[in-house]
């Protein structure tokens, strides 16, 4: 069993993104959290009467942070069995980075994966505008989560689409279905 958490922290890890995305709210700039207030964030969250908690990462793209990720996830889970207590991990990425040595690492803690999957290619990368010409945001995407089937680690799909994309919907849906997606 999962268990069920009543605490929440969610840490925006950096404003930085290899993409635009055409729907995108988050102002992106050069600008990332620093490690002492997340960690006193984190120490907040741990003096609950709770005995479970889930810290999640966003951005941007949190990704481009690992170490940081890593360093909050390994001091979480040492300080939740100190207290006894249960941490859960969530992370929503584009999966760029997603890498299979990075994927072990999320796998040990088991981390669960939102991951911003819009369709075919064709509309994924309508959508998703790389800073780095010549990148292709869908491919790397599928060649990425293969690491994520291959561990048998949780994930969801978020498929965003904008007004002029919703003839295409369904067809977008059974794509990402077609990839493995169930959530």
């Amino acid at each position: 069993s999962l268990g069920i958490h009543k605490r929440n922290l969610q840490l925006m890890v950096t404003r930085r993104c290899q993409l635009r995305c055409v729907y995108c709210p988050t102002d992106k700039r050069d600008e990332d959290l620093a490690l002492e207030p997340a960690l006193a964030a984190l120490e907040l969250l741990l003096q609950g009467d709770d005995d479970a908690y889930r810290l999640d990462f966003t951005g941007g793209e949190p990704l481009l942070r690992k170490d940081f990720v890593r360093e909050l996830i390994v001091r979480s889970h040492q300080r939740a069995r100190a207290l006894g207590k249960r941490d859960r991990y969530y992370l929503v990425t584009n999966a760029l980075e997603l890498d299979e040595a990075f994927c072990r690492f999320l796998a040990d803690y088991e981390v669960e994966l939102e991951i911003s999957m819009d369709g075919t290619e064709l509309d994924h990368n309508k959508n998703k505008r790389p800073l780095a010409r010549g990148d292709n945001p869908y491919r790397t995407l599928v060649k990425n989560i293969a690491h994520v089937h291959g561990l048998g680690m949780r994930y969801n799909a978020v498929l965003v689409f904008t007004p002029e994309g919703l003839p295409a919907l369904g067809d977008n849906l059974e794509h990402v279905l077609g990839l493995g997606f169930r959530n």
